[in-house]
């Protein structure tokens, strides 16, 4: 099968990544700034940790469909290579972070506490179906990454393993499962009347409530990969769509207890940006 090749730098990858680090930005600054600035960022933003999860799909979905369809499968060796690169670029500084949390924390520099679950935070499970709130808070989104990281090319070895699958097929299979097993799993763990406190941490910040973010990455990624006349066709439409979605739920403020935000979506922002991104990732064709 010929395969819709990336260029090696995508202005547009790049445009979003200012984006959504620009989102992450401004809302962090918010807890220094608002006193100061009443209201600020006196506009709306939608969560750039979204972006980054549906990035994250579609640039390590691509990096995974060239292999397979280079190599025909995956075996032991190729696997075991792929997490290693990944561990390699985000482990070091991941680990770095975390013993200066253990020291700052420690010196009562810092608020938090160092007990017993300090030991998940070394296997990336401070948030796998559970909360945590006693530690370097801001691990939640690389946890989540990671976990992709593992068992995205884990399950294609696995797969392939079991019966000689055609790359497009089985890919497809694993994608419809990264997009419907959170859904169900939320659906399952629903807590009705929940607050917003509840939300941000048992939805919002949990490895397998937010899989499906990434899921939508991993569909562009397919999309892009083996249906390039389609999604070139379509990449305008779905702009429109996901661009005005995106600002309307930054403008309504749906508010997050309720049964349709918290549990049938992976998070609005996550699926619109799959759609937002389509011609932008096209944008220097």
């Amino acid at each position: 099968m010929q395969l819709q090749q990336p260029r090696s730098r995508i202005f547009g990858l790049d445009l979003l990544r200012t984006c959504a680090i620009g989102c992450v930005v401004l809302v962090h600054s918010s807890f220094i700034l608002a006193p100061s600035f009443p209201g600020f960022p006196w506009i709306p933003l939608p969560d750039g940790v979204d972006l980054f999860f549906v990035l994250s799909g579609f640039l390590i979905g691509g990096m995974l469909i060239t292999r397979l369809e280079a190599t025909g499968g995956l075996d032991a060796s190729g696997l075991f290579d792929f997490i290693q690169r990944r561990w390699f670029r985000t482990l070091p500084n991941y680990f770095l972070f975390l013993g200066l949390n253990c020291v700052l924390v420690y010196l009562k520099w810092i608020p938090g506490s160092l007990n017993k679950y300090l030991l998940t935070f070394f296997v990336f499970f401070q948030n796998f179906y559970i909360p945590f709130d006693f530690l370097f808070w801001e691990s939640w989104s690389l946890s989540v990454e990671e976990w992709f990281y593992l068992s995205f090319p884990l399950f294609c070895f696995l797969l392939f393993r079991i019966r000689k699958w055609k790359v497009s097929k089985m890919l497809l299979l694993l994608i419809l499962g990264y997009l419907v097993l959170p859904l169900v799993y939320r659906i399952y763990s629903a807590a009705p009347g929940s607050t917003v406190e509840h939300w941000d941490l048992f939805v919002r910040k949990l490895v397998l409530t937010r899989l499906d973010s990434i899921g939508f990455g991993l569909l562009a990624a397919y999309l892009y990969y083996y249906r390039n006349a389609f999604w070139n066709k379509v990449r305008y439409v779905f702009f429109a769509i996901g661009l005005s979605g995106t600002i309307l739920l930054c403008l309504i403020r749906i508010p997050p207890v309720t049964f349709f935000f918290t549990d049938l979506l992976p998070k609005p922002f996550g699926t619109l940006h799959c759609h937002v991104t389509a011609p932008v990732k096209q944008y220097s064709r």
